[in-house]
Order: structure tokens, then sequence, then C-alpha cells
């Protein structure tokens, strides 16, 4: 069992992240926003971090998402000698210039990346290969 932080902004797609994983007996706390996400994860350290590339606010994107995430955790987890891995997710792969945003969400510390539509086993499997 893992405990996991998704920080989502679709609260369909992110309850239907928890259900999956806490039907595969994971521990999983929801974040709408990066700054939720960031601040459970300082009080109380995940072992994975589920991050959506971009956040919105009332349908626009804020500069607060999934990079600052990926990158803050890292940090954070560096800090305190623990470790922690990142699953980094996005459908803007499919608009024009955003083809690299899932690689550029590597760079700056996701462990392995997602292009949303996934398959729930998708999911699955790549929170198996970080616990």
């Amino acid at each position: 069992m893992a405990r996991i932080i998704v920080v989502e902004d679709d609260l369909v797609l992110g309850a239907s992240i928890q259900m999956s994983l806490t039907e595969a007996g994971h521990l999983v706390q929801l974040c709408s926003n990066a700054s939720d996400g960031i601040r459970d994860y300082e009080r109380e350290a995940a072992d994975i971090v589920i991050t959506d590339i971009f956040i919105r606010e009332n349908g626009r994107p804020v500069s607060d998402g999934g990079i600052t995430v990926s990158h803050q955790v890292k940090m954070l987890a560096k800090q305190n000698n623990t470790t922690v891995g990142v699953i980094a997710i996005s459908g803007a792969v499919t608009h024009l210039g955003m083809g690299n945003i899932l690689e550029t969400a590597k760079q700056v510390g996701a462990d392995l990346v997602l292009a949303k539509p996934f398959a729930p086993y998708e999911l699955l499997e790549a929170v198996d290969r970080l616990t």
C-alpha cells in the first residue's frame, strides 16, 4: 500500500483516479490545485504524487500547476532525505505546441508520464513501477 497524493482539477477524473487507486489498496488524497497538493505533501510525505500538468481555475490555466508540483515535491523529499515518485499526466499533448510537455515534466522531476486519456490499468501499472 502506498500513500498517494493526486493533483487533478477535473473532479470527475480525480474521483475516478482516487477510486481506482483506493480499490487497489492505496491511501489516496485528492487535491484540486498545486498549492493544496504541496501543502498536503509537506504535512505528510507521500510515496507517490500524481499530478496533472495544467491546472485550471475558472476555466483558465494557472501558473501553479503540475510542473510546480513535480519540482517542489522532489525538492522537499531531497531536503528531508526521502524519496517520492512523481507521475505527471496531461491531455495537452494533443494541442498544438504541447507535444513535448510530458518530456518537460520529466526534466523537472517526474519519474513517469501518462498522456490522457489513459486506462485505469495503465495508471496502476505506473504506480506499481514506483512502489
